[in-house]
């Protein structure tokens, strides 16, 4: 499952989150694929390393829900209550960053796997050109891409967790792809 919404925003609201998300506490501490314990080491090994931090985790102890943006929560229930209308509990919201070089690899987003695990992944800059690259690739078991999705200003983009993917990096220098990721169990 994989759903793709534009245009839900205005233009001053996107500018708004780009701006909150510029001052993010960005680290280069994000591990995609971790295989370490504990997770949140700066040694943590996986497949790839990129910018990000987490603005809330309810398995963890340092929750730091309080400090999310109030934009990025106005922007998930907003999403919850009109457009996937599903009641959810919430797992993580994370940051993500990339810019020129680091291209993700393929991951599933489940962490419970009882196919009720979804994300929701905002694209909170407040420009991009196509050429700038930078998609979000579907991939099937094989690993080919089945589907691919430019992050562009505002999109939304809401899966199912299990879903193949990996986030290519911007193709020029000096651009930053950013997003929001909310992972979440539907009830």
């Amino acid at each position: 499952m994989l759903k793709v919404y534009d245009d839900l925003f205005t233009p001053d609201f996107i500018m708004e989150t780009s701006k909150a998300a510029h001052e993010l506490p960005w680290r280069y501490t994000n591990v995609a694929n971790r295989n370490q314990f504990p997770a949140n080491s700066i040694f943590t090994k996986g497949s790839h390393k990129f910018f990000g931090s987490t603005l809330y985790d309810q398995g963890s102890r340092y929750n730091v829900y309080n400090q999310t943006p109030t934009l990025f929560l106005d922007v998930l229930n907003h999403l919850c209550d009109y457009i996937i209308k599903e009641e959810v509990i919430m797992h993580t919201i994370n940051t993500n960053l990339q810019v020129y070089g680091q291209d993700g690899t393929a991951h599933r987003d489940d962490f419970v796997g009882n196919n009720k695990d979804r994300t929701i992944l905002f694209y909170c800059h407040h420009e991009w050109k196509e050429e700038w690259g930078g998609a979000l690739e579907i991939l099937n078991d094989d690993g080919e891409v089945t589907e691919s999705v430019l992050p562009m200003p505002g999109r939304v983009v809401y899966l199912d967790s299990s879903v193949l993917h990996r986030a290519r990096a911007p193709l020029v220098k000096n651009v930053a792809r950013m997003s929001i990721a909310y992972r979440m169990q539907i009830k």
